[in-house]
Parts: C-alpha cells; structure tokens; sequence
C-alpha cells in the first residue's frame, strides 16, 4: 500500500480545493427602514395653587432654616394677591428693617434654657412668636432653629415677659364655631404654637407642649393637624400619669 506523503504543493492543492467547495456567503440581510417612536404626549396633571395659609405657613418654615430668599418668594406671592395679608407683612418686615428700628438697640442679656427655642422666647418676652426671625436677626443668628442650650442673647429692653395662662388639669378651651372664619393671623400664630409644641415634644416636655396645643387649637379650631396633635400628646400625658 502507498503512503502519501504530504508535500508543501500537496498542503497548498488542498486548501485550494477546499475554498473552492465553501458554500457562498449569504447577502446582507436588507432591514426595514427605522420606525419613528411617537410619543404621546405626558399627561399635564393639575395641581391646585397653594393657599395663602400654606404659602405663610411654608414662609415661616423656610426662615425658621435661615433661608430668606425662598421665604421671600411666598411672601410676594401672598402680598400679590393680598397686598395687606398682616401675616406676610410682619414677616417680610423682619427680613427688610433693621431689627434694632424693630425691637430697640437697647438690650439686656438672657441665657438659653433647655427646651426654648426663639418662636417661645419671641412669644414670651415679645408677645409674639412670630416675631423669630427679627429676633433672630437681632442676635445675628445664622438660623433660628439653630438655638444652643447656655447661648447668650441680647433681649431688647422694651421686652416684656408674658405669663403662662394657667390651665386646670383636663380642662380643653371651648373650640370656635365651625362657621366662624379664622383669620390668618390666627392661623400663622396657631401654626407656630403647634411647631413649637413638637419641639417641646421631642424636648421630652409633654405637658408644655399640651398647654401650647390647646392654646393653638383656641386660635384654630378648625386645624385637624393640631387636633390630632393634641389628642396624641394628651394619650402619651395619659400614660406618663398612670405609670407613676
């Protein structure tokens, strides 16, 4: 038998022959020409214009964190539609007038306690709590909420110390009539009692921040946020008392 021996020639025969068989390669495949998405356009969802009460509520929030311009902008957009609103002005006032023509250069000093923040100490030696940010300002405080324990601050001398109205034990102030209109300055200093109630809350101080709900909801019978507040504080009140 004859053994074949594989050559350089023989190697390079094959391999003609071998292309010669391969079965041609397919065209390219011709592809549609491509589609346009359409997009049907989004839904434009409505949203209702935020109220005067939101807008002061959202000012005050919003200086509470040192943010002057954003808590302008409700402000004007109150004053737009309301140019008298006395909420918004106070408030805008307080950010555009020298606090000393506000509250007097005269002072006197004051050490921060625990559980006070500048809404209380405005409502307890001003009589008004929404007096914070003039204030604050006046005290070159970068950010009301940012009140420290053992803080020095300048109290003006025309300042007056407010006493607490005395409340007896279970005793809830007559709500308004439902039909009665609460009027915005009610509301905004309502708002801010109820704020400064969950500071106390969280402080720990159960009772004061029940004594500070009852007097927001005297001023705004018709807020469920502060109903519901109270009604929670005066559970956990509940409880402390019959665990003693």
């Amino acid at each position: 038998m004859m053994k074949l021996i594989a050559t350089p020639a023989l190697a390079a025969m094959l391999m003609t022959t071998a292309c010669m068989h391969t079965p041609e390669e397919t065209g390219p495949v011709e592809t549609g020409q491509p589609v346009e998405e359409t997009l049907e356009p989004a839904e434009v969802q409505e949203t209702t214009p935020p109220t005067t009460r939101e807008r002061a509520q959202r000012a005050i929030q919003l200086l509470g964190e040192g943010k002057e311009m954003p808590a302008m902008v409700e402000l004007e957009a109150i004053l737009a539609e309301k140019p008298q609103d006395k909420i918004a002005l106070k408030l805008r006032d307080q950010i555009l007038k020298d606090p000393g023509e506000l509250l007097g250069e005269s002072h006197k000093t004051y050490t921060v306690k625990e559980g006070e923040t500048t809404s209380s100490l405005a409502r307890r030696f001003l009589g008004d709590p929404l007096l914070f940010y003039a204030f604050s300002r006046y005290n070159n405080l970068e950010a009301p909420n940012r009140l420290m324990v053992g803080q020095v601050l300048k109290l003006p001398d025309r300042s007056v110390e407010q006493p607490e109205a005395p409340v007896e034990a279970g005793e809830v102030p007559k709500p308004r009539v439902e039909t009665e209109i609460v009027s915005s300055e009610d509301a905004a200093t309502a708002n801010a009692l109820r704020l400064e109630a969950l500071e106390e809350l969280n402080a720990g101080e159960a009772e004061t921040a029940m004594t500070l709900l009852r007097r927001a909801l005297a001023l705004n019978s018709n807020n469920p946020n502060i109903a519901a507040d109270l009604a929670k504080v005066e559970r956990i009140q509940a409880a402390l008392t019959k665990s003693r």
